[in-house]
């Protein structure tokens, strides 16, 4: 099977999921042929695994904000910064998938990596450390200002997570929401300045996801989100 169609194929179970589990507190019945000891062995080898995980997991620590760590995804800094690549939507699932296992810690941690990695003005990068480096290479006119591919649909699929973690929460992030999709507008559609390939371009599949999480969040889905509605009604 394609990567992208894996790739969309798991978003749309983690929204079966969330669907499923609209009250945290109710236990889900267990797949047939699976008893429910079976099944909770399995989830605590997984949280023990976790915790082994965390132990050696890379991040990007004291940058950009002393004192705190966002997810790393390589082992070595070629700039002696953080190339966080598609981080930001490891983070976000992370961030619902701790929200609806009631996993505090790893939810705050997770939920802020991704929140971190918007600006102001409704821009969002592949992780928080990005934001600094570009504005240290516009700052010495680097050719690669705006830095060149810091975005794509895979770091959407991660804020698309963290938007229906915060309603999960009780306080849907709304605002960052429709600052994002204001941010395109004004940058012709796209969700990054500069680009090798189609990878800031939204796809009709994935203007319809959209439109399922604006609803989810309770926003109005705007024109393409509507259009494109049928893919996943």
């Amino acid at each position: 099977m394609p990567y992208r169609i894996i790739q969309i194929s798991c978003l749309m179970a983690l929204f079966g999921l969330i669907g499923a589990a609209c009250k945290r507190e109710e236990i889900l019945p267990a797949p047939a042929g699976y008893d429910r000891a079976e099944i909770q062995a399995r989830i605590s080898k997984l949280i023990a695994r976790r915790e082994e995980i965390k132990s050696w997991a890379t991040t990007c620590k004291d940058f950009p904000d002393p004192g705190r760590s966002y997810l790393n995804g390589i082992t070595e800094n070629r700039d002696g910064t953080c190339y966080q690549w598609d981080m930001n939507q490891r983070a976000g699932m992370g961030c619902i998938a701790a929200t609806l296992a009631g996993d505090a810690d790893t939810m705050s941690a997770r939920c802020r990596d991704v929140i971190s990695a918007q600006t102001p003005d409704g821009r969002w990068f592949r992780g928080a450390s990005r934001i600094q480096v570009e504005k240290d290479k516009c700052a010495r006119k680097d050719p690669d200002c705006p830095e060149m591919n810091a975005f794509s649909r895979d770091a959407l699929m991660g804020m698309m997570g963290y938007w229906t973690a915060t309603r999960f929460q009780g306080n849907p992030n709304r605002a960052s929401a429709v600052k994002w999709l204001e941010w395109v507008n004004a940058h012709r559609g796209m969700m990054c300045d500069r680009a090798d390939d189609n990878r800031c371009q939204i796809m009709p599949d994935t203007w319809s996801l959209l439109g399922q999480v604006w609803k989810f969040l309770g926003l109005n889905p705007n024109a393409e989100m509507k259009n494109n509605a049928d893919i996943y009604a």
